[in-house]
């Protein structure tokens, strides 16, 4: 039975798979008889339908999970959730009080959606050891950590979802595959925006670098990025415009914008611009604002300008006919439908949860290395067989779960063959999309085959 209950404060909402108390003394006494899950999730504003989504998914794995019985026996998993909303430090302030009420001994994982959540919550996570996977957000977590934080003290920080470097390569492959011969490069002042554009900026150097006809023979029209600062009175109509004239002879702008508002409103002020006359050449930025309010008529009123002008540089994970059943399940069993990030989250909890069947313990290194051993080489386990799965994990049996997303085999740095930038990763899905008409008066995302999609 799901239950919800308000404690506290700070109004934090405890969602449990098993009865729990709000009283002080007794709720932290009897956090060590949970199997303890903090899912750092937005629960309002734009993000309000992800959240619930991504509850959902938790509730689905959990269902899986303990199907056949307790992955300990006598402690139930318990999933903590609180409003992330999209503030960071409310974010970090939030899951550290979650952390410190239950205790971080009795915390066996924590899961996060969104960048502000991923930001907040992957340091409490680092600073206490507790195992943490992002699900959705595209920044990789060494963005927020110091350069001298040790390896080891990353180890239980997982990234099981696709890359925003790895999907910045497949943008500068657009370029130079489609041979455009002036890119222009237009980010926003965090680091995760400058972390795009520097790859860009960097590989279309290695294609001109290339041998003989194999070289790129276009050039980055900006020495220098053309920033755009979030706070100032400076308006994206009047930013795009500023760099046009600046670089007139630009076939392909990359831009780098966070937030799904913001984005929308930089393609509101290429429009508008195309429709005063200015020339504005074709537009390619991350899926960040890949909605489907983006296609609509009336809500943004921009995919008409955006066909055969515009592209989507996309990530996520592996497709599959049981990555297809799935979600045919999820949908039939809680009502919601799944995006890319359901299948993320489902993985991250059925790694978790298999970890602790093998080792029958929440301590986090025991968790930590648990989870790799399972994500690989041993016998295979899938879904829907998860209470099969869980049996052979209690049974001693060496498993490597095979999951919706991918083959979810956690790769670990090996200054050879494996790199630092793939450590603690997993194999996904990068992709180019464009906007269509459907024929109906209406608009609809589509693959784009040049550059064909590269699993990395």
């Amino acid at each position: 039975m799901l239950k919800t209950m308000f404690c506290g404060a700070m109004a934090l909402s405890t969602i449990t798979f098993a009865a729990s108390g709000c009283g002080g003394d007794d709720k932290v006494a009897d956090a060590s008889q949970s199997i303890n899950i903090i899912a750092v999730f937005p629960n309002s504003g734009s993000f309000a339908e992800r959240g619930e989504r991504y509850l959902k998914t938790l509730q689905m794995a959990v269902a899986d999970l303990e199907a056949d019985g307790d992955l300990i026996e006598g402690r139930k998993i318990a999933i903590h959730t609180f409003d992330a909303t999209n503030d960071k430090d409310l974010a970090q302030e939030k899951t550290a009080a979650k952390v410190a009420e239950l205790g971080a001994e009795n915390v066996a994982a924590i899961f996060s959606a969104t960048g502000a959540a991923h930001k907040g919550s992957v340091l409490v996570a680092l600073d206490e050891g507790i195992p943490h996977v992002e699900w959705a957000s595209g920044g990789r977590d060494d963005e927020f950590f110091s350069s001298d934080v040790p390896a080891e003290k990353k180890r239980p920080i997982f990234q099981l979802r696709g890359l925003c470097p790895s999907l910045a390569d497949m943008a500068a492959s657009v370029a130079y595959t489609q041979d455009y011969q002036k890119v222009g490069l237009m980010r926003g002042t965090l680091d995760h925006d400058i972390t795009h554009t520097t790859i860009i900026r960097a590989r279309m150097a290695e294609y001109a670098a290339l041998a003989g006809a194999d070289a790129w023979t276009g050039e980055v029209v900006n020495a220098e990025d053309f920033v755009m600062d979030y706070d100032s009175d400076t308006t994206w109509e009047e930013y795009l415009g500023q760099f046009l004239t600046q670089n007139p002879d630009t076939d392909i702008i990359f831009y780098h914008l966070r937030g799904d508002t913001v984005n929308f409103s930089f393609l509101k002020a290429a429009k508008a611009l195309s429709e005063a006359g200015t020339t504005v050449p074709k537009i390619m930025t991350c899926d960040m604002a890949r909605k489907p309010a983006l296609l609509d008529p009336v809500q943004t009123n921009v995919a008409d300008y955006l066909v055969d002008n515009f592209y989507f540089i996309g990530r996520g994970p592996l497709k599959s006919e049981l990555a297809d059943s799935w979600s045919e399940d999820l949908n039939t069993r809680y009502g919601v439908t799944s995006d890319r990030w359901t299948k993320t989250g489902y993985d991250s909890m059925v790694l978790v949860g298999l970890a602790v069947a093998a080792t029958q313990s929440t301590e986090h290194s025991v968790v930590t290395e648990a989870i790799y051993k399972v994500s690989k080489e041993g016998q295979e386990v899938a879904y829907p067989n998860i209470g099969d799965a869980v049996a052979a994990a209690k049974a001693g049996t060496d498993i490597d779960y095979a999951g919706i997303s991918g083959t979810v085999d956690i790769r670990e740095a090996n200054g050879t063959t494996i790199p630092p930038e793939l450590d603690r990763t997993v194999e996904s899905r990068y992709y180019v999309e464009d906007i269509i008409s459907d024929g109906a008066g209406g608009f609809e995302f589509h693959a784009v085959d040049d550059p064909a999609p590269v699993i990395q």
